[in-house]
């Protein structure tokens, strides 16, 4: 009601001015006004400051509801391109134990340089020389030590992280861009994601993924590539990239400053 008090008051003003003599012209003095134009020109002063006052609050009101939008978008795209790490992070992983395996260590990259790279037709290559069943350099929560290998690593990703992307499409719909929106919704319905779940675990199968007939490379590609423009539109992380070292022991992954 008060958003239209400056209308109702302004409209007031206007009536008053017309249905009565605002002006008399046979006043001696300079200023001719009736008590009648006085009043109307009270009322229209007011519905000018009640509207400046309106404006005002609507102004202030908008501004903090941007920020708050604003700062609502920044958390949620956070936990996107987190999320996105997440999903890809055993394939990252293998990326590295590939390089020391070659000895292209060290290395350093940015997580720009890390998510491009995954996608190469080159890196996709090489995954055929990686043993799925080893275990990775990465702890994965969730996973005993002694079942951990590389399909164990993919599949307990494949199984959290898209729940945890559904949940941000079902909370923050309103927050995100519709890009956003249609990427998580063909990652989380993407067929990869059944494939690499319906993978044995267990040592004593296949050795590499490759030669499971329902594993396409195309299929890989695409998802990781869907994966990778969902993590770029929450913004990859510039102030942080990978180290690719070769340690004494085993392969490891870690995430530092550049």
């Amino acid at each position: 009601m008060f958003d239209y008090l400056p209308l109702i008051v302004t409209l007031i003003g206007g009536i008053l001015g017309l249905t009565g003599q605002a002006w008399d012209s046979n006043k001696k003095s300079r200023i001719k006004f009736t008590k009648r134009g006085w009043m109307s020109i009270a009322v229209i002063t007011l519905g000018f400051s009640v509207s400046g006052v309106v404006l005002y609050r609507t102004k202030v009101s908008e501004d903090y509801e941007q920020r708050q939008r604003q700062l609502v978008k920044e958390i949620v795209n956070k936990e996107i391109s987190y999320s996105c790490y997440r999903l890809v992070n055993p394939f990252i992983d293998m990326y590295i134990a590939r390089r020391i395996q070659k000895n292209e260590v060290p290395q350093s990259k940015s997580e720009r340089e890390m998510a491009n790279a995954l996608v190469s037709d080159a890196t996709i290559a090489e995954l055929q020389w990686i043993d799925f069943f080893q275990p990775p350099s990465n702890d994965v929560t969730g996973i005993p030590k002694e079942d951990a290998n590389y399909v164990a690593a993919v599949q307990y990703r494949f199984k959290t992280e898209p729940i945890h992307l559904k949940e941000i499409l079902r909370t923050y719909s309103l927050y995100l861009e519709p890009k956003q929106v249609a990427l998580i919704h063909n990652i989380v319905n993407h067929h990869y994601l059944g494939v690499m779940l319906s993978l044995p675990t267990k040592n004593g199968g296949p050795r590499e993924l490759y030669p499971f007939d329902s594993y396409k490379v195309e299929d890989h590609k695409d998802f990781c590539s869907k994966v990778i423009e969902l993590w770029e539109t929450g913004g990859f992380d510039e102030k942080h990239g990978f180290k690719i070292v070769k340690p004494s022991d085993q392969p490891s992954l870690e995430r530092v400053n550049p």
